[in-house]
C-alpha cells in the first residue's frame, strides 16, 4: 500500500504563495489613482503603502491572505487523500500495485492534482488582487479631494519611477489624518464578497 503523501512528487499541495503587502498596494497598472474633472494640471503623490500600514490595513490584507491561503491548501491536502484512498482501494482489488489500472489512476490523480494546485494559485492571486485593489478605491475619493483642495489635479502613487517630488504635492499625511476620522473606511473588513476560496473539482 502506498503511503499517503507519495501521490505527486512535483507541484504537491503548498501554494508556496509568499504574503507580501507593502510593495504591492502602491502598485497599481499605471500608478494613478485618478484624475479630477477639473482637468489635467499639477501632480499630487501619495504613499499608499505608508497609508495601509498607519491605518493597519496591511496588517488586515496579510492576515487575510494567510487564512485564504491555509483554506486553498487544506483543500488541496483534502484532496491528495481522497485520490490516494481511491488508488490504495484499486490497488488491493487488482492485486498489485502496478497493475496497469492503478498505474492510469496515479497518473490521471497525479495531472489532476497538479491542475488543482494551479487553480489555487490562480485563485489566491486573484484574491490579493481583489483586496488591494478594493484598499485603493477606498482611498481615492479622499485622495482626490485633498489633492483639488490644494489645488493639485492628478495623483500619482509614490513609487520607483517618482524620482523626486516637492513636500509641498506629497498628500499622504493629510489622507491618513481623514481617513482616520472615517470610522467607516479605517475599520472596514477587508474579506467581504471576495472571490471564493474554492479549487473547481
Amino acid at each position: 500500500m502506498h503511503k499517503q503523501g507519495r501521490l505527486v512528487a512535483a507541484g504537491y499541495l503548498i501554494l508556496g504563495c509568499c504574503v507580501v503587502v507593502a510593495s504591492m498596494i502602491g502598485c497599481g497598472p499605471d500608478g494613478s489613482l485618478g484624475t479630477s474633472s477639473r482637468g489635467s494640471g499639477a501632480v499630487a503623490v501619495i504613499d499608499l503603502d505608508a497609508v495601509a500600514k498607519e491605518l493597519g490595513r496591511d496588517r488586515q490584507i496579510e492576515e487575510a491572505l494567510k487564512q485564504r491561503e491555509a483554506s486553498l491548501a487544506n483543500q488541496l491536502t483534502t484532496m491528495n487523500a481522497n485520490y490516494q484512498q481511491q488508488i490504495d482501494e484499486k490497488a488491493r482489488a487488482m492485486g498489485a500495485a502496478n497493475h496497469p489500472q492503478v498505474t492510469t489512476m496515479k497518473q490521471t490523480a497525479s495531472q489532476n492534482l497538479v491542475k488543482a494546485k494551479q487553480q489555487a494559485q490562480d485563485n489566491f492571486e486573484q484574491y490579493k488582487q481583489e483586496l488591494v485593489g478594493r484598499f485603493r478605491e477606498e482611498v481615492r475619493p479622499v485622495a482626490r479631494t485633498v489633492a483639488e483642495s490644494r489645488g493639485l489635479t492628478v495623483t500619482v502613487t509614490k513609487n520607483d519611477t517618482v524620482y523626486d517630488f516637492s513636500p509641498g504635492v506629497d498628500i499622504t499625511a493629510e489622507v491618513i489624518q481623514r481617513l482616520r476620522q472615517s470610522t467607516s473606511v479605517a475599520n472596514r473588513p477587508t474579506d467581504v464578497q471576495a472571490t471564493p476560496a474554492y479549487i473547481p473539482r
